[in-house]
């Protein structure tokens, strides 16, 4: 059976508050040739936006500060928040490292109950964060709230009608490598694991029904393009492999760009207006 979803929260958020994750995720999904993707992909973000001087954006689950000081480095201002104590800590020191703390402010922060007044931000951005939490509908409210009628937010997410996540649970199903819960929800596939500090939540999202959620609250979809097209190399051992790779996700990405076959994909919102699922 199930946990409700405050227990599965507070399950959550005893597993993320643990800093061995985000450690394991900066090595995975942080080396040196997943941040060239990255510096593409945020300079492709910031030309799609086109942001007036002095904009400020949100960098909603931040973690350790790698794409907050990107934004920064475009000259944006930039409000990271993120759930762990320990990641903030991470991402101010890489903050002052980069020079740019008067650009960058972070703070310890939930982005089930967003501290800022409906409407603070012009921009915000929320790169792998959704697929981990549970009350998936209630973040995406309290993104909507924050976020200002006419202003934009970028989401990065998983599909799970990619062709890597597809052949994935195909592969795990036949060698009974069965996760601990697996759950069919509007927002997608929630894919539960048990890891040495707790149990996690990856979700691969079913994207018509991840972006009806966000059209609910006023956020309408203007760009959904591809983001890396695999994440093999997090599961592959020899160096020129993870490099083959990883030119392949560039090349993609610059070149082709469909989201569809696509394992991550970026989603860009406008925010119509107030809303709420009543209206």
């Amino acid at each position: 059976m199930a946990e409700a979803p405050q227990a599965e929260t507070e399950s959550l958020e005893e597993t993320l508050s643990k800093p061995d994750i985000h450690e394991r995720w900066w090595s995975d999904y942080f080396s040196k040739e997943s941040k060239r993707f990255q510096a593409l992909a945020i300079e492709k973000i910031v030309q799609t936006l086109d942001p007036p001087p002095g904009s400020t954006i949100l960098d909603a689950g931040c973690g350790s500060g790698e794409f907050s000081t990107r934004f920064g480095s475009h000259g944006l201002n930039v409000q990271g928040i993120d759930f762990s104590a320990d990641a903030i800590a991470e991402a101010r020191q890489r903050v002052v490292s980069a020079g740019l703390q008067e650009k960058i402010s972070l703070e310890e922060g939930n982005l089930l109950e967003l501290r800022f007044p409906d409407g603070t931000f012009e921009y915000a951005f929320c790169w792998g964060v959704l697929m981990h939490i549970a009350e998936v509908e209630k973040a995406i409210s309290e993104l909507a709230r924050v976020v200002r009628p006419g202003g934009m937010l970028v989401v990065s997410e998983i599909n799970a009608r990619s062709l890597e996540a597809r052949l994935i649970r195909g592969l795990r199903r036949l060698l009974g490598k069965n996760p601990k819960r697996r759950v069919e929800t509007e927002a997608g596939l929630e894919i539960w694991y048990s890891t040495p500090a707790g149990e996690l939540l990856a979700r691969q999202s079913y994207m018509p029904g991840l972006i009806g959620i966000f059209e609910r609250y006023g956020l309408e979809l203007e760009k959904r393009i591809a983001g890396e097209f695999s994440e093999s190399y997090v599961r592959v051992s020899p160096s020129f492999a993870k490099k083959m790779l990883h030119a392949w996700n560039r090349f993609w990405f610059r070149f082709v760009g469909l989201p569809q076959p696509a394992f991550a994909n970026l989603l860009f919102f406008r925010k119509v207006g107030d809303k709420s699922p009543e209206d």
